[in-house]
């Protein structure tokens, strides 16, 4: 089907990023009983910026957005898991956070060396910004959560599980494996596009959302729950109609696995 050879070509990008840092090793990741950890604290003003981008390789990130922040925090954990407390330590220093900010965006980005030698490198993100930012977040494995924020929210994520919790901009978000959960309000003429090649969607949305929707399933079944579509079409594995005055897009794609859209 076209829409779901499109969501497989869009992930071919992500399932690129899995391959960062995850060469061939030298000794098992089974081994690494030991860790070392360094914690990180980083602060930007808000002055004239509008967007924060980050680019994670392992670990948890967590991004909210408040209404009264002005500026940007970003802290975590920074860890190295190797076979020996003292080897572990010896990587940390292999293991940093680059922040990068313009008169426009603030960045975020793990560095860690390409050889891992079956070492775990891993950086765990906390980031509170102005609930009016957009958000870019790309990365490879974890679990990636972000909430409150009332502008476009872009996620790409390799292997993980996406949560996307009181979002009120155009959402973007795409994985390889795992699973999805969103709860949009989308915006006048807005969309939101949900796309996983293995695993489920489970997205929630106003009744009275105004959009045209589609949901596209190749191995699995689409559900539709207290919601009102007009012109709609049903098969085994897809759903289609409109939502409202059809002002705006809901895109759910998937390769193998469910999709559910609920109405609140």
């Amino acid at each position: 089907m076209q829409m779901v050879s499109r969501i497989l070509v869009l992930l071919m990008a992500v399932v690129l990023i899995a391959s960062m840092g995850c060469e061939s090793d030298v000794t098992s990741s089974q081994n690494n009983r030991y860790s070392a950890d360094e914690t990180f604290v980083y602060r930007v003003a808000r002055a004239s910026r509008s967007a924060f981008l980050l680019e994670g390789v392992n670990g948890i990130i967590e991004v909210a957005g408040g209404p009264n922040v002005e500026s940007v925090g970003i802290l975590g954990v920074k860890r190295v898991k190797s076979h020996s407390m003292l080897d572990a330590e010896n990587r940390l220093d292999e293991l940093t956070v680059e922040i990068d900010s313009t008169d426009t965006a603030v960045s975020a980005r793990t560095e860690q060396p390409a050889q891992t030698d079956g070492r775990e490198y891993i950086v765990n993100y906390s980031v509170t910004l102005p609930e009016d930012f957009k958000v870019t977040i790309t990365t490879a494995n974890g679990d990636t959560k972000v909430r409150s924020i009332k502008n476009d929210v872009v996620v790409s994520v390799a292997n993980g599980v996406i949560l996307g919790d009181a979002l009120a901009g155009n959402t973007s978000m795409t994985l390889a494996n795992g699973s999805i959960t969103a709860s949009v309000v989308v915006p006048p003429g807005g969309g939101v596009s949900l796309g996983i090649a293995n695993g489920d969607i489970y997205l929630r949305i106003p009744e009275n959302t105004s959009a045209e929707f589609v949901a596209v399933t190749t191995n699995g079944k689409v559900e539709v729950r207290n919601l009102t579509l007009t012109n709609m079409e049903a098969t085994a594995t897809s759903i289609s109609g409109t939502l409202g005055d059809g002002n705006g897009l809901i895109s759910l794609e998937v390769a193998n696995g469910d999709i559910i859209a609920e109405g609140i």
